[in-house]
């Protein structure tokens, strides 16, 4: 893990939006090939720190499958995700109706609103997850729930692109050189935490 984080820090490129947008995240759902350079791009940048609101963080961290279930009419009896969510709705409704100088809003275009919404909170958490610190099985069961989340078209299998996650984690998190002094310092210094106690004092040698 240490040699994982010291790698981390020295990764020089952040995510970029203009690379990987909203829509074009949401399209490579569609092709698995595509969706796997997604992933690609995840583990050779920096995440993003897109702000989410706690309650829907939460929600989102521990997979609540039932996130939208859990929505009631009562307003006393609200839980906490969904009054965040409604406040986003309220506000991204307001900016809709602001841009094109509409005073009311058809059922469609409620729909779409809030579809939108919800694949942007999806999208901004998977932006915002550190793949570099997942394994394959944790990477390819995220992106699995934000596709149910979001409600994003896929033929997803999840093994098969579990599999495909773990082979370019292979390819992309690198073996380190044989030749000991042909490591960055930073990962050098972290080595000897890695081996077991008797070996750490050849290490540097």
């Amino acid at each position: 893990m240490k040699v994982l984080k010291e790698k981390w820090k020295g990764l020089k490129n952040s995510y970029d939006n203009k690379v990987w947008n909203i829509n074009k995240v949401i399209e490579a759902f569609k092709t698995q090939e595509v969706l796997i350079e997604f992933v690609r791009y995840k583990l050779e940048t920096k995440e993003t720190y897109v702000d989410i609101p706690i309650a829907i963080g939460k929600k989102l961290k521990y997979q609540d499958r039932a996130f939208f279930r859990s929505f009631t009419n009562k307003h006393e009896t609200r839980p906490a995700h969904q009054n965040e969510f409604m406040d986003l709705l309220e506000m991204t409704t307001n900016k809709y109706k602001q841009a094109y100088g509409a005073y009311v809003i058809n059922k469609q275009n409620k729909y779409q609103i809030y579809d939108k919404l919800r694949k942007k909170l999806g999208i901004d958490f998977l932006t915002n997850a550190n793949f570099m610190f997942m394994d394959s099985f944790e990477i390819t069961q995220m992106i699995f729930f934000i596709a149910g989340f979001a409600k994003l078209k896929n033929d997803l299998k999840f093994e098969e692109f579990r599999k495909k996650v773990n082979e370019l984690k292979s390819e992309v998190l690198v073996q380190l050189p044989e030749d000991y002094n042909n490591i960055a310092v930073q990962i050098r210094e972290a080595l000897p935490y890695l081996l077991p106690i008797k070996d750490r004092r050849f290490v540097g040698r």
